[in-house]
């Protein structure tokens, strides 16, 4: 199991088996609001939430090759 960690920027990964956690080292997270792995694919997909928009973006499970898949920022009006 993956898990987000938004206030320390860090993706974990949990086994269910030992309560071992571990950090993930994934260079492209900064504020991750939920994360999900395929196991199919081998690759992690998470969203990052940020105050002017957010991101889906997805990597493999070592962490490189990180692809942003859709951006939603925040419409002003004017």
């Amino acid at each position: 199991m993956i898990i987000a960690d938004h206030t320390h920027g860090r993706l974990y990964q949990a086994a269910l088996s030992d309560a071992r956690i571990a950090a993930l080292d994934f260079p492209d997270v900064s504020k991750p609001a939920c994360v999900l792995y395929n196991r199919d694919t081998k690759f992690v997909y998470w969203v990052e939430i940020e105050s002017q928009g957010s991101q889906i973006k997805q990597a493999t499970i070592t962490g490189q090759n990180t692809t942003i898949l859709m951006e939603a920022g925040l419409m002003t009006l004017q």
